[in-house]
């Protein structure tokens, strides 16, 4: 059995960030497929446009909130920019992804979100992989 070589540092933070910039799109894409195209945010109509892939638990919680399918809603511009990040107000998209989830869910989401994550390339690929196989 051949050992692999071992990646220079540079090249294995190059090759990282490169990676996290096709997570976030993939991540993005997927977001949009998963909700249909349509603003998630109670009672709004908005279909197709601007929407916005939105992190419920932020990004910076730990790494592995930044590209779970579950931590996310899509968002029309106004219902994104002006009640979440304006406003603060968050209730309703945590009420819709308790009841897409189920209470056990958003709870477990909770948990799993938080905490350091320092993935390895292969984790990164194996989750590009996963996202990828998502889209099709």
């Amino acid at each position: 059995m051949e050992k692999k070589k071992a990646i220079p540092a540079a090249a294995r933070k190059a090759q990282t960030k490169k990676l996290e910039a096709q997570l976030d799109k993939l991540w993005s894409q997927a977001v949009h497929k998963r909700w249909g195209e349509r603003c998630a945010w109670p009672g709004c109509v908005h279909v197709g446009g601007i929407l916005h892939a939105h992190h419920w638990m932020h990004k910076s919680s730990g790494k592995r909130a930044r590209w779970m399918i579950e931590n996310s809603i899509l968002l029309c511009f106004f219902h994104h920019i002006r009640s979440v990040h304006q406003m603060g107000n968050t209730e309703p998209i945590r009420d819709v992804l308790i009841e897409r989830l189920g209470r056990a869910g958003f709870d477990k989401l909770r948990v799993d979100c938080v905490g350091v994550w320092k993935p390895t390339l292969e984790e990164l690929e194996n989750l590009k992989d996963r996202l990828e196989r998502g889209l099709e």
